[in-house]
């Protein structure tokens, strides 16, 4: 489970064809334990907002030099109303840093 590693960037991809450049964090917890979940999101999205703002990202990635980045969280499972409401308050936050932020339920093939 990547949130298990808040510590790390999951993984970086451009859209082919853009200047958008994602940052994913994959969520492959579910929603049992909702508020320990949301405090995980937000240790790793902060991690991910860090990696970027002291230019970690730039010289790792140079590719995301002078382009749109987007933090996506990729879940395996849907959000619970905490979560949608959490994801809402990350959104606004990350565009106030000038940045872009996307959420994305994709279940598992076994789901």
């Amino acid at each position: 489970m990547a949130l298990k590693k808040i510590d790390t960037i999951d993984f970086i991809n451009v859209k082919s064809g853009t200047d958008l450049v994602f940052l994913n964090l994959i969520d492959e917890a579910d929603w049992q334990d909702e508020k320990r979940h949301v405090y995980l999101l937000q240790e790793k999205i902060n991690n991910y907002l860090s990696f970027i703002e002291n230019g970690e990202l730039n010289k790792a990635y140079p590719k995301a030099v002078d382009s749109k980045l987007v933090i996506r969280v990729i879940a395996r499972y849907p959000a619970t109303e905490l979560g949608l409401r959490f994801f809402e308050k990350a959104k606004e936050a990350i565009v106030g840093a000038g940045f872009d932020f996307c959420y994305e339920h994709r279940p598992s093939k076994d789901d």
